[in-house]
């Protein structure tokens, strides 16, 4: 089956021989040019049709994908949280009793040694102990409307879009 690109170039043939094959007489074109740029124009929305349809499943498949991956992600938090509570719950009840080290035939527990850095109040922190960070980013709901207000923005600009709509 011939791709949209080679419908679209056969129908500008068909149209560019419409004119060389006129009736000289009659001034008619050739029925057999109509038929055939008649068909090339079926085959053209037939392979729009198809490729719509295509598209559509597309996103469908991607709907789905995401709606399974948040699913995935929730169940994956779900097990975190689990994990790091009978993770607290063991290491109370061995704490508690005074233990540091257990062993089973199937899992071995122990505790380590680290540290860490816990901020109690920000504003107190001295200035050489803080990073500074600073982040610009446009802000295009701003710009747009000032746009359409007749403002100039440098280095903006609205641009027309056509969104392809596929229902």
């Amino acid at each position: 089956m011939a791709t949209l690109y080679e419908i679209d170039r056969s129908i500008e043939d068909i149209l560019d021989r419409m004119f060389s094959e006129v009736d000289e007489e009659t001034g008619e074109v050739s029925e057999d040019v109509l038929e055939e740029l008649e068909q090339m124009q079926i085959a053209r929305v037939e392979k729009l049709g198809n490729i719509g349809a295509y598209i559509k499943n597309l996103e469908s498949d991607v709907a789905a994908i995401k709606a399974e991956r948040d699913n995935l992600k929730k169940r994956m938090d779900a097990k975190q949280r689990k994990a790091e509570r009978l993770r607290d719950y063991v290491s109370t009840s061995l704490l508690a009793n005074g233990e540091t080290k257990m062993e089973t035939a199937r899992v071995k527990f122990s505790f380590r040694s680290s540290e860490r850095v816990e901020i109690r109040d920000e504003e107190k922190i001295p200035k050489q102990y803080l990073k500074e960070t600073i982040s610009y980013s446009p802000d295009k709901e701003s710009i747009k409307k000032a746009l359409k207000a007749g403002e100039e923005v440098a280095g903006c600009e609205i641009v027309q879009n056509q969104n392809l709509q596929i229902k």
